[in-house]
């Protein structure tokens, strides 16, 4: 599986359900340095769930993720610049 990068600026974040195990999960609308609009949601039972929140809207994050087979984007890693 093929891991990207992005550089993105965090526009809006919807919590969804919880994983199986209880941990966070949120769906991400950025803006990458190109302008680009990108959504895509944490993995399940990321740790990277846990520094997202309603305050990171506006907040520039270094992303890293894949795509499953049905052609979504996976965030498995998100730290903040």
């Amino acid at each position: 599986m093929k891991h990207y990068k992005k550089n993105i600026t965090i526009l809006d974040l919807e919590r969804l359900h919880n994983s199986i195990n209880g941990n966070p999960k949120w769906r991400i609308f950025a803006e990458d340095e190109n302008g680009e609009i990108l959504r895509g949601e944490t993995a399940s039972d990321a740790a990277c769930a846990y520094n997202l929140g309603y305050s990171s809207v506006g907040r520039k994050y270094a992303i890293e993720y894949h795509y499953t087979k049905n052609g979504a984007r996976k965030i498995t890693q998100c730290d903040e610049i």
